[in-house]
């Protein structure tokens, strides 16, 4: 008898099948998958990118995806059939019963409003508690999640965090219900490895302490390891294979599990800094930066970037390692120092610098939904906005004389080999892609030069602000969208 056995079922998935919405047609992307949770037990579902875990995550609550629908079997969450369950009926459940947290943060949260006022909307409109009892219960979970300044963090916006606390407020967002069930979609990705650790061990406290049950989502076998009572280990949507942690790591048995864990002895040659003369492609030299012009987040910061070498930029949450890469980009001025581009010093602001200039201002963000645009067409640039099209250096469509991006193409092509036949050529949207065939487009753009930025004429991507609606999945009170092909669906801002 396993450790949850006496325990009452709280989640029951059976023959779970969903299919996804592409080249006008519906192909199967969970095929028959099964799955039991009991109250206070932690699920592990570990895979490959596009495995179909965020998929599977999103179904529990029982919300299928842009471009996917649910096509078969049931799913039971404390004897509710939510496969049949009406909107108001999930909506009831989302938030207060179920929670979902997100990889990113800063997707999650509204810019416009301060974290706590986000954090305790979910328990006043469920009515669980008044507003000043809901920030009082805000401030003690932000303690318990090792936030600095748990009384003062709250009343931030979410622009005035680092992305690793943010991520830690989003997690306490998600507990202020007391949900039963918790999906966790890879939380700790964004997370340097000290406070991950104190991340985890907060969460694995709290889902222990209300005896939550929780999915976790993850690639990370260390992080799988210390919050996982049981791991599914899953391949382009089918299970192969499922065990008890301890089991699990010491005994896999099918191949692919055993491959996976393999990984961890994968190491690689490094290469030595050049001692030719070599002049870096960029050179930080004594930067000094701040927001405000107060206290400095950066300090006499200095390195080099060699061609073909990749200098990592480690630290904890808040230490500065964004900041730098916004300096380095020309998003933040920094106020002393000197940035160096082949050779040549760079002007300090984006604006100021030009066409040629332009590489060194390749930013890649945590997540590729926040470059690759979840639009419909526009038609000023000549294709859909957000398509996996990419336009080299110089070759960018500007308000007149327009140049093709067909030298290119090849390129293009052999770097997204892992995306489903054919997507390069149609209107294929980010939202559809997995997260990590967006990693891939976006790194290319960086290769190429692009900076990723709106076409001339283009226009910018919708928010959930535009709406009016400030919620998250982790108090959702906004209507789910239905699941017709995404041609005859209106855009939305979740995921």
């Amino acid at each position: 008898m396993g450790k949850f056995d006496t325990k009452d079922v709280l989640l029951e998935i059976r023959d779970l099948e969903i299919q996804g919405y592409t080249d006008e047609t519906w192909v199967d992307i969970i095929k028959g998958v099964d799955l039991t949770l009991h109250r206070g037990e932690v699920l592990g579902l570990i895979g490959e990118s596009g495995a179909g875990k965020s998929t599977i995550g999103a179904a529990a609550m029982g919300y299928a995806r842009d471009g996917t629908r649910i096509s078969k079997g049931t799913i039971l969450f404390d004897g509710i059939e939510l496969t049949t369950a009406t909107k108001g009926e999930k909506r009831a459940l989302r938030g207060s019963r179920i929670a979902y947290v997100a990889q990113s943060a800063a997707a999650s949260f509204n810019p416009a409003h301060k974290i706590i006022d986000q954090h305790t909307e979910a328990p006043v409109q469920y009515r669980l508690r008044k507003r000043l009892e809901a920030q009082e219960d805000a401030m003690e979970l932000y303690e318990r999640l090792r936030l600095p300044n748990p009384q003062e963090i709250g009343f931030r916006y979410p622009h005035q965090v680092s992305g690793g606390q943010l991520q830690q407020a989003m997690t306490a967002m998600a507990m202020s219900c007391r949900p039963d069930l918790i999906i966790f979609d890879e939380p700790t990705t964004a997370l340097d490895v000290t406070t991950q650790i104190e991340v985890l061990a907060a969460i694995r406290d709290i889902v222990d302490q209300f005896d939550t049950a929780a999915i976790y989502i993850t690639h990370d076998l260390a992080v799988v390891a210390q919050m996982a009572d049981t791991i599914k280990v899953l391949l382009r949507g089918e299970e192969v294979e499922q065990a008890p942690t301890a089991e699990m790591l010491e005994n896999p048995q099918e191949d692919y599990t055993k491959s996976l864990w393999a990984v961890r002895s994968f190491q690689v040659d490094q290469r030595a800094r050049p001692t030719d003369g070599t002049r870096p492609i960029i050179s930080v030299q004594g930067i000094d930066a701040s927001y405000t012009g107060g206290a400095k987040v950066l300090d006499d910061v200095s390195f080099d970037i060699y061609p073909g070498m990749t200098v990592a930029v480690v630290g904890e949450s808040g230490s500065g390692k964004s900041t730098t890469a916004r300096c380095i980009t020309g998003l933040l001025p920094p106020s002393k120092g000197e940035i160096l581009y082949n050779g040549e010093v760079l002007p300090a602001k984006y604006s100021d610098r030009t066409r040629d200039q332009a590489p060194s201002g390749a930013d890649d963000l945590p997540d590729g939904r926040h470059r690759a645009e979840p639009q419909g067409a526009d038609q000023r640039d000549h294709r859909p906005a957000g398509a996996v099209l990419f336009w080299p250096q110089g070759h960018r469509p500007q308000a007149a004389g327009r140049r093709t991006a067909q030298p290119d193409r090849a390129r293009t092509v052999e770097v997204l080999q892992p995306l489903p036949a054919g997507a390069l050529g149609r209107a294929e949207t980010a939202h559809r892609h997995r997260k990590g065939a967006r990693r891939r487009a976006r790194f290319h753009h960086l290769r190429r030069g692009d900076l990723g930025a709106r076409p001339a004429g283009g226009r910018k991507a919708s928010s959930s602000s535009s709406t009016g609606c400030r919620r998250s999945w982790a108090s959702p009170t906004c209507s789910s969208p239905t699941t017709s092909p995404p041609s005859a669906r209106s855009p939305t801002r979740w995921w």
